[in-house]
C-alpha cells in the first residue's frame, strides 16, 4: 500500500507539472510548482503513508484540471467529467465536496461576459449530476458490500470516523492559531524543534490537549545542535516562501490561461483552508488540500519573472527538501522509534490467536490489528455502533462471554492516555468511553502486564466481567 501511495502521490505531481505547462507556464514554474507540492511536509508524509490522501490529491489535481479546461472550452460533457473527477475525489474523502465551490467558480468563468444564464445552468447541472450518479453509485456498491440493511445503519458506517460529537468541527478564536500552527506544519514538518525542550513546553502550554508524546518519542537522541539549526533554517525557508508568494504584489500580467487556472486555484485554497480552520486546524496530513492550489498559485507568477526568480525559486525548493527530509521524515523512518509499534511489544511477544483484546481508537488499534494475530475489538467501534452507553457495555459482555480464548484489555481501554491524561483535552469522547467501560469491566480484572517505556497496561479479565 506504501508503494501505490508513493506511485499515486508522483502522478499527482505529474498532474500539476502537466496543468501549469498546458496553461502556458514556463519550465521553471512548472518545476517550481511541482517542487513546493511535493516537498511540503505533509504531502511528502502522505505520499509515504498508507492513507487515502495519495489518492484524494490526485483527484483533486485532476478536479483542477478539468474545471480549468471547462472554463476555458466550456460544454456540457467538460462540466460532466469535471463532475465525475470530482465524484472519485468524495469517494476518496468525502470533504472533497468543498471543491464544489471551484466547479461553482469554473461555471461563471465560462459564463463571463457571455449572455448564457440558460448555458451556466446547463454545465453546472451537468457537473452535479455525473458528481451524484459517481458518489451515490460507489457508496451504494459500500452499502451492498458492508451489509447495511437500513438508514441507520448506513449513517453509522458513513460517519464512524466524524461523528464524534466534540473531537471536529468547532467555532472559536482559538481555531486561527490552531490552524495557522497547523498550516505551517503541513508545509514545513519542523518535528526537530519538538526536540527542544523550551520550544515542547511552549507549545505544549499553548495548544492545550497536545503532548506531541509520538514526537518525543521518535526524536529521542535528535541533536540539540542539528535541531537549533534547522529551526533556523525553517525560518528562512518560510522566508523564501512569502518571497515567492509577494510577485503577485507586483500585478503580472497573464494571459487567459494563467489567469483562469490563477483562479480556479484560488477558489480552491480559500474554502479548503476555512473547512479546515473549521474541522481540525490542528491535523497536519489535513492540510496538502490548501498547499497544492498554494504551490500553483506561488508557481504562476514566475512565468514571466524578473531577474534572480530562477536562483529564488530553486532556493525554495531545495530549502523545502532538505529542512523536512532532515527535520521531519528522516527521524520517523525507523520503526523502533514508532510510539503506537513500540506499545505493540508485549502483544506481539505474548498475545495468542484465539485471544480477545479490547482497545480504544482507530489509530491504535489499527496498529494491534497489523501487528498482532488476534481479535482485536476497538471500544469506539462499539460504543459508536449502540444505542446508547448501556446497549454498548450490554454488547462488549457478550463479546467476553464467547471469546474463545484470554480476554486481554489494552490500558488505553480502560485508562486513555493514562501517561498523559491532558491529551483528553484534544479528544474526550475516547476518554470518556474509556471511563464508561472500566465502570462496568475493571473490577473483575487483574493487571497481567506493564511496560514502562512507552507506558502500556495490559489487563486480564474473565469472560464474565
Amino acid at each position: 500500500m506504501q508503494v501505490l501511495d508513493a506511485l499515486l502521490a508522483g502522478a499527482a505531481i505529474g498532474v500539476v507539472w502537466l496543468l501549469l505547462r498546458a496553461a502556458g507556464a514556463v519550465p521553471l514554474a512548472a518545476a517550481a510548482g511541482s517542487g513546493i507540492a511535493a516537498f511540503s511536509y505533509a504531502f511528502w508524509r502522505n505520499a509515504i503513508d498508507v492513507e487515502v490522501y495519495a489518492l484524494s490529491a490526485l483527484a483533486l489535481v485532476i478536479c483542477l484540471a478539468a474545471a480549468w479546461r471547462a472554463a476555458l472550452v466550456p460544454s456540457a460533457r467538460a462540466f460532466a467529467v469535471l463532475g465525475v473527477a470530482n465524484g472519485v475525489a468524495v469517494l476518496a474523502h468525502a470533504t472533497n465536496i468543498v471543491f464544489a465551490v471551484v466547479a461553482a467558480a469554473a461555471v461563471l468563468l465560462a459564463a463571463r461576459g457571455r449572455d448564457l444564464g440558460s448555458a451556466a445552468l446547463r454545465w453546472f447541472a451537468a457537473y452535479a449530476s455525473a458528481a451524484a450518479a459517481v458518489v451515490v453509485s460507489g457508496y451504494a456498491g459500500a452499502a451492498v458490500a458492508h451489509g447495511l440493511g437500513s438508514p441507520g445503519e448506513f449513517r453509522r458506517w458513513f460517519t464512524e470516523r466524524s461523528g464524534q460529537p466534540g473531537d471536529f468541527g468547532t467555532i472559536g478564536l482559538e481555531n486561527v492559531p490552531r490552524g495557522v500552527f497547523g498550516a505551517a506544519r503541513a508545509l514545513v514538518g519542523g518535528h526537530h524543534a519538538l526536540a527542544l525542550e523550551p520550544v515542547r513546553d511552549e507549545l505544549t502550554a499553548r495548544f492545550s490537549g497536545k503532548t506531541f508524546s509520538e514526537e518525543v518519542f521518535f526524536l529521542e537522541g535528535y541533536p540539540n545542535a542539528l535541531a537549533a539549526a534547522l529551526l533556523v533554517f525553517s525560518a528562512v525557508t518560510a522566508f523564501l516562501v512569502a518571497l515567492l508568494a509577494a510577485r503577485w504584489v507586483r500585478r503580472p500580467a497573464l494571459d487567459a490561461r494563467l489567469r483562469t487556472l490563477a483562479i480556479l486555484a484560488a477558489a480552491w485554497l480559500v474554502p479548503y483552508a476555512l473547512f479546515w480552520l473549521w474541522w481540525e486546524p490542528l491535523n497536519i496530513e489535513h492540510w496538502y488540500a490548501v498547499w497544492l492550489p498554494a504551490a500553483v498559485l506561488l508557481a504562476i507568477p514566475l512565468t514571466r519573472p524578473p531577474r534572480g526568480t530562477a536562483a529564488l525559486a530553486a532556493a525554495t525548493v531545495a530549502a523545502l527538501f532538505a529542512v523536512n527530509l532532515l527535520g521531519s521524515v528522516l527521524p520517523q523512518l525507523d520503526e523502533d522509534r514508532d510510539l503506537w509499534y513500540a506499545k505493540t511489544a508485549w502483544y506481539r511477544a505474548h498475545a495468542r490467536s484465539d485471544d480477545l483484546i479490547l482497545s480504544n481508537g482507530y489509530v491504535w488499534s489499527a496498529y494491534l490489528r497489523y501487528r498482532v494475530a488476534a481479535d482485536i475489538v476497538d471500544i469506539e467501534d462499539v460504543f459508536r455502533e449502540a444505542s446508547g452507553e448501556r446497549d454498548a457495555i450490554a454488547d462488549l459482555r457478550r463479546r467476553l462471554a464467547t471469546a474463545d480464548g484470554r480476554v486481554l484489555v489494552s490500558g488505553e481501554a480502560f485508562d486513555a492516555f493514562a501517561d498523559r491524561p491532558v491529551a483528553c483535552l484534544d479528544v474526550p469522547r475516547t476518554c470518556e468511553i474509556a471511563a464508561a467501560t472500566a465502570r462496568a469491566l475493571r473490577g473483575r480484572c487483574t493487571v497481567l502486564a506493564v511496560a514502562r517505556e512507552p507506558f502500556e497496561r495490559v489487563w486480564r479479565c474473565p469472560r464474565t466481567a
